[in-house]
């Protein structure tokens, strides 16, 4: 069995520039989808938000955006956020996405980044749970995993061999290990990869069925 991601070590270290030349292209994806599927005053959750990639570019960009929560297991990731200048209400709660609370607040876009990967089977079926237990009826869900292109495998091998890989529990996951998941929730509005990554992604944007 891999050992466990150490959070609390990769949120104390700087970003690469490799990371963070890569996230804009994952900015520009979650901005396109709140564009295109999101009407009038926008509450937004991030699941597994941390150290938020995104929470500033997002709610600069956006004058639709009036809150930006996060939710992280991680209590010093919580803290950053918090920590963050951010011109929007924005708060960050603690909390295991596994244990999933149906009463709590509801957004009208929740997403995550390279959040469900990280989570054995059963578990990842209670965090994919999370996020529609988060959003409103009507409201979008994207999730964003890493899925095993051969772009992806190379990439990754090289980081293992430079010894600068730290995702030790990271699963890359096909469409199939997720769509299905979704679709107890949610109509699926988009299903596609994101290749302009290294290490690759597979996208599924979907709105939460009305109750």
């Amino acid at each position: 069995m891999n050992k466990q991601t150490d959070w609390t070590r990769y949120y104390h270290k700087k970003k690469s520039y490799f990371s963070t030349h890569t996230q804009v292209y994952t900015l520009q994806l979650i901005e396109k989808a709140i564009n295109d599927y999101c009407n009038g005053e926008i509450q937004l959750l991030e699941c597994g938000g941390g150290r938020s990639c995104f929470a500033q570019a997002l709610t600069k960009n956006n004058a639709q955006l009036v809150r930006y929560d996060i939710v992280d297991n991680n209590e010093y990731a919580v803290k950053l956020f918090d920590d963050m200048n951010i011109d929007v209400l924005h708060e960050g709660f603690c909390q295991d996405l596994t244990k999933s609370d149906s009463e709590k607040e509801k957004y009208d876009f929740v997403f995550s980044i390279g959040l469900i990967e990280h989570f054995s089977e059963d578990d990842r079926s209670r965090v994919i749970k999370a996020h529609y237990d988060s959003c409103k009826p009507g409201g979008i869900v994207l999730i964003s995993f890493p899925t095993p292109t051969r772009k992806y495998r190379f990439f990754r091998r090289v980081m293992e061999i430079l010894h600068v890989w730290q995702f030790h529990d990271e699963t890359p996951l096909v469409e199939q290990d997720v769509k299905p998941y979704v679709q107890k929730y949610a109509e699926v509005i988009e299903s596609k990869l994101n290749k302009k990554l290294p290490l690759t992604q597979r996208v599924i944007i979907s709105r939460k069925r009305e109750e």
